[in-house]
């Protein structure tokens, strides 16, 4: 096959899987809605945000990191690299597909290890709105 050194090992990509629901809230996408309602006026709320809080800060295996997960973790979970700050606009009914504001440091210490142009790239908005990319890792967790 000649590839299998790049693709993630199959224990990442069942950690990946098992964590990517982590922060979703009950009664899927209408408690999702309900929440960051109830949340917008303090940076709102995104299951897949809520999920990078959880495995980084709120869980308490290590105070204050979470489980300290690895970059390549955090990369598989990050399905929408885009802050909510960044959006242009938001919709009081539907949450943008973004991570926290508060968790910006986090995130772009887990992409600095690539060059500036390809973390601009990455986290970079398309039509609609909508962030244009995710890991190799958060694909294949996508297609499981």
């Amino acid at each position: 096959f000649g590839h299998a050194d790049t693709l993630p090992s199959t224990e990442l990509i069942e950690a990946i899987c098992y964590a990517h629901d982590l922060g979703h809230p009950p009664f899927g996408h209408g408690g999702e809605r309900a929440l960051y309602k109830a949340m917008y006026n303090f940076g709102g709320f995104e299951g897949n945000a809520q999920t990078i809080r959880i495995l980084s800060r709120l869980e308490k295996y290590y105070r204050g990191n979470g489980i300290a997960p690895t970059r390549r973790l955090l990369l598989g979970v990050l399905k929408y690299p885009v802050a909510f700050g960044e959006y242009p606009a938001y919709d009081l009914r539907k949450p943008p597909k973004c991570f926290y504001d508060s968790d910006l440091d986090l995130v772009e210490g887990v992409l600095d290890v690539f060059s500036l142009a390809d973390r601009e790239e990455f986290r970079r908005l398309g039509s609609g709105n909508k962030p244009m990319h995710k890991s190799l890792d958060c694909s294949i967790m996508e297609l499981a």
